[in-house]
Parts: structure tokens; C-alpha cells; sequence
């Protein structure tokens, strides 16, 4: 048996093809890339379909001067039905992270293959699906990036203010360790905060908020009146005003974190 044949029967389109169709319908160029050399690049006219026989091929957008990573292509992988069957141009680059070879079938042969075998439309139509996800998730990523990167910063700045407003030990403590996600499941709301918070001057409009805002990270009463001990009244509700805002945005924060994109976790840098 011809060995290319033999390497094509690993790819994961062609799994359900025999050799003699493999050897009859299968035919291109088999190119070699260097690491370092890109076999398509974004925003390209798609001319060909590509079967990954070694190698590692890295899948990338570029945004501005941001590089997202979105996937890989290895061996037994298939890539490149996305701009062929939408019509459109390669949303993506490929560029080869190792020596890889891939064979390159033209856009005719690859639709000869698609519209004749429906095991092999079936499988070209589910891997596009997840590619399209792959590009989806890697946009939302770069774009919530920035604003998670402000919310930290914020919330950081936040803590250091409350560091120097509370007393010791209790403001060190907030400044050097975050607030962390809210407990899951929630305490029971405790009734007596929006009275507590009303008895250290917040406003009547804030009450409400502020006790929704401390509640969802967690903290209750005694939290609380620990937290600000030995602060005069009327600085009291300066201090929980900046308390309710810092927890609030570290629980944005870790909302973005673990529920955003579970599939491509955030990184601030």
C-alpha cells in the first residue's frame, strides 16, 4: 500500500473512506513546512483544504498588535473548510511551530470529496463548527482582557485605599489579601445589615445597594462591625462605601474569570 495512503487513513475527515477511495480521490501537493513558516495567513483567499500528516501547525488572530491564539493543527487533523464553505477569506493564520508536513488538496477536489462521501461532510461540517466556536471564545477573550485588566487595577487601588482608611489589624489585611469569589451558595441575607449600615450614616438611598453589594460577597454583620471597629461614626460610611465597591468589583472580576470563557481562562498582564 502506497505510504502516503497509509497516512491519510489516520486523518479524521477520511476515517470512514477505504484505500482505494483514499488513493483515488485524495490527491495534492504535500508541502513542508519550517517552523516559523506560515501556510496561510489572515485574511488570505483560501485556494486549498489540508490534511496535517506530522508536525504542529499554531492557529492565531491577529488584533492590533495583539497575537490570539485560537487552536493547533496536528497530525490526523484536517483544516482549512471554514473560508471554503463560507466564502470567504481565512479569518485566521497558520504558521508552523515545528517541521510539519501537510498535504494540500485544491478547493475543486476538496468540494468533489464533500458533495460524494456524507461521512466525510459530516465530519468537515462538525470540525467548522468548532473552529468557528475557537474563533468566537478567542474574540471575546482579547476583548474582555482590558476590561478585566481595569477592574483588577481598580480593585486593587480600592483595597490600598481601605488599607490606610481601617485601623489595624484589619485594613493590612484587606490591602495584602483579596476579597476572592463570593461563597457558593450564599449566606441567607442578613436582615439586620441594611439597619446596621443605616446606624453608621449611609444614606437611605445607598441602603439598599450597599446591603445587596455586601451580601453577594459574602460578608455578614459581625463581618462587618469587626472590619471597621474603633472607626469614628462619621467616617463609617465612607469606609463601607469604598468596602462595597471593592468587593464589588472583585466579584466582577472572578465572574469574568470563571464564567466568561471557561474554555480559554483570562491572563492580566
Amino acid at each position: 500500500m502506497n505510504a502516503l495512503v497509509t497516512e491519510l487513513q489516520r486523518i479524521d475527515i477520511l476515517a470512514d473512506l477505504d484505500a482505494t477511495r483514499i488513493a483515488g480521490y485524495v490527491r495534492g501537493e504535500v508541502r513542508t513546512l519550517a517552523e516559523g513558516e506560515l501556510l496561510f495567513r489572515q485574511g488570505d483567499e483560501p485556494d486549498s483544504f489540508y490534511l496535517f500528516l506530522s508536525g504542529r501547525v499554531e492557529l492565531f488572530r491577529q488584533r492590533k498588535t495583539e497575537r490570539v491564539v485560537i487552536g493547533s493543527f496536528g497530525p490526523g487533523e484536517s483544516g482549512g473548510e471554514v473560508p471554503l464553505l463560507a466564502g470567504g477569506r481565512h479569518l485566521a493564520s497558520a504558521v508552523a511551530t515545528q517541521p510539519t508536513r501537510v498535504l494540500a488538496l485544491s478547493a475543486d477536489l476538496f468540494w468533489v470529496l464533500f458533495s460524494a462521501f456524507p461521512d466525510v461532510r459530516r465530519r468537515v461540517l462538525t470540525n467548522m463548527q468548532g473552529r468557528l466556536a475557537e474563533v468566537r471564545r478567542a474574540d471575546q477573550e482579547a476583548a474582555l482582557r482590558p476590561l478585566l485588566r481595569d477592574l483588577r487595577r481598580l480593585q486593587t487601588l480600592t483595597q490600598q485605599l481601605l488599607g490606610e482608611l481601617l485601623p489595624a489589624p484589619a485594613g493590612p489585611a484587606l490591602a495584602q489579601h483579596p476579597f476572592g469569589p463570593a461563597p457558593d451558595p450564599l449566606p441567607e441575607p442578613d436582615d439586620r445589615l441594611p439597619a446596621w449600615l443605616a446606624e453608621r450614616g449611609v444614606p437611605l438611598t445607598q441602603l439598599s445597594k450597599m446591603a445587596r453589594q455586601l451580601h453577594q460577597a459574602g460578608l455578614s454583620v459581625p463581618q462587618l462591625a469587626a472590619v471597621t471597629e474603633g472607626i469614628p461614626i462619621p467616617q463609617t460610611a465612607q469606609v463601607l462605601r469604598w468596602l462595597a465597591l471593592a468587593v464589588t468589583l472583585d466579584c466582577r472580576a472572578h465572574q469574568l474569570e470563571a464564567t466568561a470563557l471557561p474554555a480559554f481562562p483570562l491572563t492580566v498582564s
